[in-house]
């Protein structure tokens, strides 16, 4: 599907959570004859590598910028020293997106993208969305990374 079918599915499903995110009140339930309020969040996004790109917002993996959690150049590919990967910033990553989704052209959106290969996804609406926790590479890159532990114990909490 084109970017533009795959956002306007996933701002129906932002909107839900945006809602949800402040709560959503239900009068009555079978548990609770006084009503309850529901509150949620989406924690984490899981899909192959292809996918998670393109809902994202992030290039293919074949770019410039081809990993989603570094800003290695894929000239450098080779590069095996982790602390030589430069890290992506989730706050510039917001701005970067933010600038492309309020270019007033497709060529502005098209250069933007091109520096940074990276857009706007309406993920970039929740307010305790950060891709770089909420989207983990896919689980067959986890062990390569080094970063299983991490992620289980650090990210979510898990020891």
């Amino acid at each position: 599907p084109s970017l533009h079918r795959i956002n306007n599915f996933l701002q129906l499903v932002v909107n839900d959570f945006l809602l949800l995110w402040d709560g959503v009140y239900f009068s009555r339930t079978h548990a609770f004859d006084i009503g309850l309020l529901v509150r949620a969040a989406l924690a984490m996004v899981i899909a192959d590598m292809l996918g998670l790109r393109e809902i994202l917002g992030h290039s293919n993996p074949t770019s410039m910028h081809f990993c989603t959690l570094c800003n290695l150049a894929i000239q450098n590919i080779h590069e095996l020293d982790r602390s030589r990967w430069p890290p992506r910033i989730w706050d510039q990553m917001r701005r970067i997106a933010e600038r492309w989704r309020d270019a007033r052209s497709e060529d502005e959106r098209a250069e933007i993208y091109a520096e940074h290969q990276l857009r706007w996804s309406p993920f970039y609406q929740l307010p305790y969305w950060n891709s770089l926790r909420c989207a983990p590479p896919e689980p067959m890159h986890f062990r390569a990374l080094g970063i299983f532990q991490d992620l289980v114990r650090r990210v979510y909490g898990i020891n």
